[in-house]
């Protein structure tokens, strides 16, 4: 006779450490119908580890990509859970009246080992679209800007644009062992754009018609300033964004001030510069790797705000319920807790008119749900739970 049971997931908004890992901490209550407490114990056990291991996935990979590969998942995530979630602790073990069997699992799981395994199967390298950035960067100094666009042959500004190309080699390097490639801006590659670009401060309309101009989904904008702070230092000042060209939505950003000890030799000089460059190519290039490999690259994002929510309970029931509904949704956070409020980012594929639609008609199983308004910034509803989740 098969065993059925019913898990329901707490999820705690606590973090543990452990020697600077990731430990995130969940309580479990499930139900068996298992014929004595060891074989409830253990089903229960095995039940709520493998449904943490593919809620995880599914907020790793997003949806399409889980979707798509819930076979894999299942074969080599689930089946190895125990490798992830290093604490588990079964405890209240009660039989009910109807013979039915109650408890709770403590576990603790350990998201950068998930990754790990994920990677290994190769999922996270799994990508339906080739990251393309185009570079357009401002670089300054107390007397001169340089900006490769505007084909500047000034002689005054060599310097700015020496350090440009160190910057472009540095960052080109780091985003291509992400598999990114950077479009290098050669002069050869200037001449090609219009005249009517060749300005120092581009507008929001400049970006996306260049970024269209070189077939480029990535935008890098920004402005390193070099300011003579003393006869002996040099203050670096870094502005550098990575953006979606399609909908200007920013998915890595680095913002820092440095200080650097002027060399007198400029080989010296350029040693430490291409140091830092090299951090902050580092640093970009694992913010858009982060985006892409939850496969939110290209994708939209908007806010919704969800009245009615009051548990961590309702919160995780509700994100499974519009996940069904929305297969669009490529990735749902929370990102605000008020009382009795929860306001989510979602990340999604469709174009935004679709995304209201579906939001408008929705009907959630364990919700008295309806759409409530929108606006620019956020779609505000209200999800009151029904009988089950108020328990």
């Amino acid at each position: 006779m098969l065993k059925h049971f019913f898990i329901i997931l707490f999820i705690s908004c606590s973090a543990f450490a452990q020697d600077s890992s990731d430990l995130i901490s969940m309580t479990v209550e499930g139900t068996s119908q298992a014929e004595n407490a060891p074989e409830a114990a253990r089903e229960i056990m095995q039940s709520a580890m493998a449904k943490v291991a593919r809620e995880q996935s599914l907020e790793i990979l997003g949806e399409k990509k889980f979707q798509k590969n819930k076979g894999l998942i299942d074969r080599k995530i689930v089946a190895e859970a125990a490798k992830f979630i290093p604490i588990s602790n079964s405890k209240s073990i009660v039989q009910a009246p109807d013979k039915t069997f109650r408890g709770e699992v403590d576990l603790k799981i350990s998201l950068s080992s998930l990754k790990k395994m994920i990677q290994a199967t190769g999922l996270l390298v799994d990508s339906d679209e080739v990251a393309v950035v185009l570079p357009l960067i401002t670089f300054r100094d107390s007397k001169n800007a340089f900006s490769w666009w505007q084909n500047s042959r000034d002689e005054s500004k060599k310097n700015l644009s020496d350090i440009s190309q160190l910057f472009n080699q540095s960052f080109s390097d780091e985003m291509f062992k992400n598999s990114f490639y950077v479009l290098r801006p050669t002069p050869t590659f200037a001449q090609l754009i219009p005249d009517v670009f060749r300005v120092e401060s581009l507008k929001k309309d400049d970006y996306k018609f260049l970024s269209n101009f070189y077939h480029a989904n990535l935008v890098t904008k920004g402005e390193i300033l070099f300011k003579t702070q003393s006869p002996t230092n040099i203050e670096l000042n870094l502005k550098v964004y990575v953006l979606q060209s399609s909908n200007d939505r920013e998915i890595a950003e680095v913002t820092r001030t440095i200080n650097i000890e002027r060399a007198n030799l400029p080989s010296v000089l350029k040693a430490k510069l291409q140091s830092v460059f090299a951090d902050i190519s580092k640093d970009l290039s694992t913010q858009v790797l982060e985006t892409w490999q939850r496969g939110t690259l290209g994708s939209n994002s908007i806010l919704i705000s969800v009245k009615g929510l009051g548990t961590p309970k309702q919160v995780q029931e509700f994100k499974a319920e519009l996940r069904k509904t929305l297969r669009d949704i490529r990735e749902l956070k929370e990102r605000v807790f008020e009382a009795g409020q929860v306001t989510f980012e979602m990340q999604y594929s469709a174009n935004e008119s679709t995304i209201l639609d579906h939001l408008k008609t929705a009907k959630l199983e364990n919700f008295d749900y309806r759409f409530l308004e929108s606006n620019d910034k956020v779609i505000k509803t209200e999800a009151i739970p029904k009988m089950s989740l108020q328990k």
